[in-house]
């Protein structure tokens, strides 16, 4: 569990630096829109897109809360990795174990 918390503290830390040097040193506007014209760009979008959609689908059905859940969904939606990699890093230092973390304290 160590590694994963670990991992997943690391993960949150590097997309919050991320985020930041993109919207101080880039143009979201032309740059987003330069992205979306490039075959590859929208390859991109789509594959981020899934991979946030199916992390909040775990996250959401380990959640006991469905307001929780959407509450989630906005994060991801506004930060992305950082949202999966702080809610991993919660998650694994509440949990005790590996099932601990993949299934929530409500579904063991």
């Amino acid at each position: 569990m160590t590694t994963v918390r670990n991992l997943a503290a690391a993960g949150a830390l590097v997309m919050a630096v991320t985020l930041v040097y993109g919207f101080t040193a880039g143009e979201l506007g032309p740059e987003g829109g330069e992205l979306v014209g490039l075959v590859w760009g929208q390859v991109a979008l789509v594959d981020v897109t899934l991979a946030f959609l199916v992390a909040w689908g775990w996250m959401a059905w380990r959640e006991a809360s469905a307001v929780r859940a959407g509450g989630l969904l906005v994060a991801i939606a506004l930060t992305g990795s950082l949202a999966i990699c702080l809610y991993v890093s919660v998650a694994a230092h509440r949990a005790s174990d590996a099932t601990g973390l993949l299934v929530g304290p409500r579904r063991r």
